[in-house]
């Protein structure tokens, strides 16, 4: 998740660059403002396998 988003940021200050023809870095992202998510599995099946999911956010 936050991979995307800060993919997403810097995809907009490129567009923002190439159309004004400067440097822009108006688009920012604080990394402790993005929640993320995983999921993994192990096993084969829907009755034979295993999961976990984690999930962070910073909370103030």
């Amino acid at each position: 998740m936050p991979s995307g988003i800060t993919a997403k940021l810097v995809a907009d200050n490129i567009i923002d660059s190439i159309k004004n023809g400067k440097e822009s870095l108006d688009h920012k992202g604080s990394l402790g403002n993005m929640g993320a998510a995983c999921i993994a599995s192990a096993g084969y099946g829907i009755t034979q396998g295993s999961g976990v999911s984690i999930t962070t956010y910073y909370c103030t």
